[in-house]
């Protein structure tokens, strides 16, 4: 896949988050009419093509409702979004950011490993086949608020590369090897990081942890990534929408 093929989406995206952050520092509410598609062309600097994706993508999620001949309006769905849901996929570091923090990344473990026969069944590879296994800490001002474990199949990777290539985004770094995930399912847990990598990276004050345990895919469904990303307890605080079932 080329670069222009898989910049589209990530911009789409990408953008699609800029307006969400626009609609709440204009505090709009639900049955507000968002700027027009000319404004905000103009306010964030894209392209009509880009910026219609982003709205398909808003309307899709129910954060916007399109009312033909009128404009595009916050939907009541809309006024469901919390705080950091739990529920939007999204980098740890952009995750992070939004908490106020800047995170520094560090690579505390490197190397290949054959998957277990749970791994290789997530990520529809053999038993034993080659796994890139990614181990990183990422903190705050020297505290340590990240434990993360990447697993991703070496199979139709490429080149590997050094571990300084994949310290601070994973999902950039697969990006640029042409693999893009895009969404995952994730399972949330509380728990304490496992004894064995505390003690080994010195995080025995860790203390209690959120687990988020989550495979990603590609637009076309694709398993590229395992990830187990342990969220000190104290330093994050994650929130959900609950709607009535449909009946």
């Amino acid at each position: 896949m080329s670069a222009r093929g898989r910049s589209r989406p990530t911009v789409a995206v990408q953008l699609r988050e800029e307006i969400r952050t626009l609609i709440a520092e204009l505090g709009l509410v639900a049955g507000d009419r968002v700027p027009s598609e000319a404004e905000l062309v103009d306010r964030f600097s894209v392209s009509r093509p880009s910026l219609r994706e982003a709205l398909k993508l808003l309307e899709e999620d129910g954060t916007l409702l399109a009312v033909h001949g009128r404009g595009r309006f916050v939907s009541g769905r809309a006024m469901l979004s919390v705080e950091r849901p739990i529920t939007h996929f999204e980098s740890v570091g952009a995750m992070a950011a939004a908490c106020g923090y800047s995170l520094s990344s560090r690579v505390v473990g490197f190397e290949t490993v054959p998957a277990t026969e749970r791994r290789a069944a997530m990520l529809g590879v053999e038993d034993g086949a080659p796994l890139l296994a990614v181990a990183r800490i990422r903190g705050h001002e020297g505290r340590d608020l990240v434990y993360s474990l990447d697993l991703i199949a070496c199979e139709g990777l490429g080149a590997i590369g050094e571990a300084a290539d994949w310290a601070d985004s994973v999902n950039s770094a697969l990006v640029l090897r042409g693999i893009e995930p895009v969404m995952a399912r994730a399972a949330a847990s509380a728990t304490h990081l496992p004894t064995e990598a505390a003690a080994k990276h010195g995080l025995e004050d860790f203390g209690p942890a959120l687990l988020i345990e989550e495979t990603a895919y590609t637009a076309t469904g694709r398993a590229v990534l395992h990830s187990l990303v342990y969220h000190r307890g104290d330093a994050f605080r994650f929130s959900f929408a609950r709607t009535p079932n449909a009946r």
